[in-house]
Formats: C-alpha cells, sequence, structure tokens
C-alpha cells in the first residue's frame, strides 16, 4: 500500500540523514516486508501499524568508520546496536463510508471497518496522523464523495484514538525490549 509508504516516508517520520555511513558513498538500506497470515479487514492500519512497530524496534549495528574509510560493523554482543532516529510516529486510522439508501445526501462511517462491512462500503478514508495530532497524510478511495464535515468528523474521532494507540504501541514495545 502506497499511503504506508507515504505516511511514514513522506512525512518524514524517519531521520533518513542518519542512515548515511560514508557520505556520498555508503548508507544504510531499510526496507519493511509485511506478510498477511489472516485478513479480517482493515489491513491498511494494521500494516502501517506493524511498520512503525517494526521501525521502532529495529537497531542499527554499531559502526567504526577507519582510515582509509573502512567501516568496521559490531555485532550486538560486542557494541550495543542503536535506534533509528524518529522524528514522529505515524498512526494510520481507515473509515469505512457508508451511504444511506434512503437519503443519499447522508452518510455513516464506520472506524477499522471489518472484512463483512468493507464488502458493502462505498468509499474510504485513511488519516494518517502522528501523537501530536498533526495530519501526516490523508488518502480517499472509492467512488463516494466525502464532504467536508465528513473528513473533520473522522479526523476528529482519529484524533481521540491516536494517544490511545500511540501509548499501547510503546507500551508493547517496551515489554519487548524488557524480554531481550
Amino acid at each position: 500500500h502506497r499511503i504506508i509508504e507515504r505516511g511514514i516516508r513522506d512525512s518524514q517520520a524517519l531521520d533518513t540523514e542518519t542512515l548515511c555511513i560514508l557520505a556520498g558513498e555508503k548508507v544504510w538500506q531499510l526496507r519493511i516486508d509485511i506478510h498477511i497470515l489472516d485478513n479480517s479487514g482493515n489491513l491498511t492500519d494494521a500494516c502501517a501499524l506493524a511498520a512503525i512497530a517494526a521501525l521502532q524496534h529495529f537497531r542499527l549495528p554499531a559502526i567504526n568508520i577507519g582510515t582509509g574509510k573502512t567501516v568496521e560493523v559490531f555485532d550486538s554482543d560486542t557494541r550495543e546496536p542503536i535506534p533509528l532516529a524518529i522524528h514522529h510516529t505515524p498512526y494510520c486510522f481507515t473509515f469505512g463510508l457508508f451511504e444511506d439508501s434512503l437519503n443519499k445526501s447522508r452518510q455513516f462511517i464506520a472506524i477499522d471497518p471489518n472484512l463483512s462491512e468493507e464488502s458493502v462500503i462505498r468509499g474510504r478514508l485513511t488519516i494518517a496522523l502522528n501523537v501530536h495530532k498533526e495530519i501526516c497524510t490523508v488518502h480517499k478511495n472509492g467512488g463516494l464523495a466525502v464532504s467536508f464535515e465528513t473528513v473533520m468528523n473522522c479526523c476528529s474521532i482519529a484524533s481521540q484514538k491516536v494517544v490511545n494507540l500511540h501509548n499501547l504501541l510503546k507500551d508493547e514495545l517496551s515489554k519487548a525490549d524488557a524480554v531481550e
């Protein structure tokens, strides 16, 4: 999903300059592969959360630049690996858009639509925002036109939920770090 990439890379959530090893010559390359094991609906939000959790949990190996631009990479037993420099954490919130069959001007929304809801929605609105409630990206697909009021309502709902999701992820990452 391009929305996940836009939410992370295009919002400059990750400090890409810290991935530089030797200016103009060597750089760390990060790649996230997500393998879907089960689909209960709303894969975008689940995959985005998995991607950001992976980036926050990942550690780069410590390095030393020697004479002649030689790079020595240390294993985790020799030197403590370094966490990625992350400016902010974008979280995706997807809303299923429904149209009232009796009154076409009325819309209904469902946050985090499940698989059966996804089969009947007329559109989808995904909003990525960080814990500071700053919008990182907005993506709308599907044929249903969305009113300004609906978009603002979805932004308001997402901004209410983002702090809880952020705290949940932070707690789970702390537990994972404690196990290591």
